[in-house]
């Protein structure tokens, strides 16, 4: 199961910073249109957010990494990604 609390925004968040306090979903859009300096929508991935998502992921894993499932924050995404990653190989 893979799970990003309080939703997958977090897992965007973690691009850009290590998340550690209680954040909502709005929270978590509003950080990322900050960050990204540009109006996310849920649902939408910009052409910047897919620019850091690609050049972050290493760094998003890390910091998730260091979060507690199902906790908020948290995200085991970077299971999936390290999955996927060594079918690459």
């Amino acid at each position: 199961m893979i799970i990003s609390n309080p939703s997958i925004e977090l897992w965007f968040l973690y691009h850009y910073t290590n998340q550690k306090a209680v954040i909502s979903t709005n929270d978590c859009i509003k950080e990322l249109s900050n960050r990204n300096r540009n109006q996310y929508k849920k649902g939408v991935i910009d052409k910047n957010l897919r620019e850091k998502l690609d050049a972050e992921c290493k760094k998003a894993c890390e910091r998730a990494k260091t979060s507690q499932l199902f906790q908020n924050p948290s995200s085991n995404i970077y299971e999936l990604i390290e999955d996927l990653e060594s079918v690459k190989k």
